[in-house]
């Protein structure tokens, strides 16, 4: 069988799942080819992999970099209408593209779940499609929405918060930079059924393009134990982590001492902080009162750790950070509750403080906290005094830890079924059965 990836453009987060089910596929004797824009080619390739970029001449590597800087622009309007118009192009250019994957001779396309344009260009080439899925479920509204804090009740039913989160895009709009995106996305046809007929005439009754996750297999990248107690939905598959915990890592100058290690990192999505400067340093300045405990501060090669104040002897900060190494000796995780950065805490067996910043992130740390596999807060108005009450609790209370072990045992029994391999090979034999729901 040869499977092709199709990922999330620019989001190293992204292609750990991705690479973990390669892998597999490699070793079950499949060949693997990855397919996308040009900025994650190299990235790719440096792991072993085929790579074929779509639109390279109009889309060259840098491409989303640039995109993420405009979004950073003090004044983002004028960058909203650009990177539309590049958005729009890029899709007219990958059209054009397709061709190119059918003489590949590809069987299944794996595409990732946040991409459902993804499978508008399996449906129009005729490729069976499954989603890998690097969130929990979003589509279930028996559930809190992934925006959310929100948790279910006892009875499982959802509290009026929850039911209210829901529509909460409806009310988007208000805000001039959603509203002028709404504006761009109708103006262009970059959303509803608009785009859909654009990528593939032939779904006409199509209202989203999210409809295409009802018409196959989605897995989803983590075992059913972490999300909250609800009935199974058709067509979705809870599987493993798919963490790949035998990944090289760069060597770290390790501090040497036998204190506890407490270690924060807000992820990939650094760029995203607002204030990044003031979040490190409530960090710092939670530990200048905690002497006996040591902490490893991931601030991201994008911050220079430098421009932190006074850092006391029981802090590092460091640009980047082996995750998994320092997780392995950790006794806490100081964490932005990204669902890789969840999971590998899981697996080493290390409970939590969850700082959401955005994308699925919330509903994460709100699992955290349903579980008691940690806390939670808001790093936006988080104090030094809220934080270190926080890791105290957590250090001075077994039980954290004594969860989070449980859980790994979920984990870990999940990775041992390893069903990720078969589910794709059915999917390219045409074996699964996916009951479609009406629209």
């Amino acid at each position: 069988m040869h499977a092709g990836f199709v990922l999330l453009p620019g989001e190293p987060g992204h292609q750990n799942c991705a690479i973990t089910v390669a892998r597999r596929l490699e070793d079950a004797g499949h060949h693997i080819t990855f397919i996308g824009l040009a900025d994650d080619e190299e990235a790719l390739r440096a792991k072993g992999f085929d790579y074929v970029a779509l639109a390279a001449d109009t889309h060259p590597a840098g491409t989303m970099d640039k995109w993420k800087q405009d979004a950073r622009r003090r004044f983002p309007l004028f960058a909203i209408i650009d990177n539309a118009k590049q958005y729009s192009r890029m899709i007219d250019e990958i059209v054009k593209d397709l061709d190119s994957i059918h003489q590949l001779g590809i069987d299944v396309l794996v595409c990732d779940g946040l991409n459902p344009l993804a499978g508008l260009f399996a449906s129009r080439i005729g490729l069976p499609y499954v989603f890998l899925h690097t969130t929990l479920p979003t589509n279930n509204r028996t559930l809190p929405p992934f925006w959310s804090h929100a948790t279910p009740r006892p009875d499982g039913s959802l509290s009026l918060r929850a039911r209210l989160a829901w529509h909460k895009p409806k009310l988007a709009f208000i805000h001039p930079a959603r509203l002028l995106t709404f504006i761009m996305s109708r103006a262009l046809r970059l959303s509803g059924p608009a785009l859909v007929r654009r990528v593939n005439p032939a779904l006409v009754d199509f209202k989203n393009p999210s409809d295409v996750l009802d018409l196959t297999l989605n897995l989803s990248a983590c075992p059913r134990a972490f999300d909250f107690p609800h009935p199974p939905q058709d067509h979705v598959e809870y599987i493993d982590a798919l963490v790949d915990v035998d990944r090289n890592q760069e060597p770290f100058d390790w501090p040497d001492d036998d204190r506890p290690i407490v270690f924060a990192a807000m992820g990939t999505q650094t760029w995203a902080l607002k204030r990044p400067e003031r979040v490190f340093q409530t960090f710092v300045d939670a530990f200048r009162e905690l002497p006996d405990v040591r902490l490893i501060l991931a601030v991201s090669r994008r911050f220079d750790p430098e421009r932190l104040n006074d850092l006391p002897e029981n802090v590092t900060a460091h640009a980047f950070v082996p995750q998994l190494a320092v997780l392995e000796r950790a006794s806490l995780f100081i964490t932005h509750a990204g669902l890789n950065s969840v999971k590998e805490s899981i697996l080493c067996g290390v409970p939590m403080v969850a700082l959401p910043v955005g994308r699925d992130q919330p509903s994460n740390a709100a699992r955290i906290a349903y579980h008691g596999l940690g806390l939670k807060g808001d790093y936006r108005r988080l104090t030094a005094e809220q934080l270190r009450d926080q890791v105290k609790t957590i250090l001075d209370d077994p039980s954290y830890r004594e969860r989070v072990h449980q859980m790994k045992e979920h984990f870990e029994a999940a990775a041992q079924r390893n069903e990720v391999v078969p589910w794709i090979e059915k999917v390219a034999r045409g074996e699964t059965d996916i009951r479609t729901h009406k629209r």
